[in-house]
């Protein structure tokens, strides 16, 4: 995947799993100056740049792009929580 940082810099970035491409695009807390989830067009462009198999027609509402970044923001909470050792939370998991 090409990122671009907000500043305007970009690099390349595999995270190895279509689970973790969701991640760079913004998250929780501090991560949120890393949005780029704002409606439905930006989540259609994410999934066309992701894993996913190509040629989707996709249609996304403004809602399910908002149920993408509880996901998202669920996921990065998760990892964070494997990483630390920590016991994940229920509703990240839910």
């Amino acid at each position: 995947m090409l990122l671009v940082h907000p500043d305007g810099n970009s690099f390349r970035f595999d995270p190895g799993a279509l689970c973790l491409e969701l991640l760079p695009t913004g998250g929780p807390g501090a991560l949120a100056y890393f949005e780029v989830l704002h409606g439905p067009a930006d989540l259609v462009d994410w999934a066309g740049r992701s894993r996913l198999p190509g040629g989707l027609d996709l249609v996304v509402s403004p809602a399910e792009v908002v149920a993408a970044r509880r996901l998202r923001d669920a996921l990065w909470r998760l990892a964070e929580a494997r990483v630390a050792g920590e016991p994940a939370g229920a509703d990240d998991l839910a």
